[in-house]
């Protein structure tokens, strides 16, 4: 499985059990920490929109195109052997971020024969295990919204919060800062 090239044999040993492709909240928590260290990529920097930061993680060839599909609530397809993200454009640039990161994270811990290609829904599908759509939002929130960045600037800024309203403006802000959905 070359599609962990970018990490030295010690750290793919360390990080993925293909035989247990289920990850804890720590475990994806340190695949994310070390994407961003083998990449050089700081907390500062996952500010900026995921699909920048891709040609940045040491992937290799690795493509990202926004596609019209059929619904709005499919978010994206991860197609894990070509490396290969596609993106509904029906759906806005904010809410494609997200997707992008998710369907990076189908590739980069799920790319195994059993899991050629993932369709994500904006809803749970019978064709898809919550079990592995946690895990790639999970990462994909960690990837987006570091918990240590995150956490503080969020703990600051809700004490200033007297009103539902100005929490909401909060968290609309937040939301724009790390380009991703309120719901993030």
């Amino acid at each position: 499985d070359n599609s962990m090239a970018f990490l030295d044999e010690n750290h793919r040993k360390e990080l993925f059990n293909p035989k247990n492709p289920i990850y804890t909240k720590k475990d994806l928590y340190h695949v994310v920490d070390t994407v961003r260290s083998k990449s050089g990529i700081e907390f500062s920097q996952t500010q900026e929109p995921f699909s920048a930061l891709c040609p940045h993680l040491g992937y290799g060839e690795f493509d990202v195109e926004p596609i019209t599909l059929s619904s709005r609530s499919i978010r994206g397809i991860a197609c894990t052997g070509d490396r290969i993200i596609l993106l509904n454009n029906k759906r806005n640039e904010v809410e494609q971020n997200f997707d992008c990161a998710h369907e990076f994270y189908h590739i980069l811990l799920h790319n195994t024969a059993d899991h050629a290609t993932f369709k994500c829904f904006d809803y749970e599908h019978p064709k898809q295990d919550p079990g592995l759509e946690w895990q790639e939002n999970e990462s994909s929130a960690e990837s987006l919204v570091p918990y240590r960045v995150f956490i503080p600037r969020f703990t600051a800024l809700v004490l200033q919060c007297y009103s539902q309203y100005n929490y909401q403006v909060l968290l609309e802000y937040l939301a724009s800062k790390y380009h991703v959905p309120v719901a993030v």
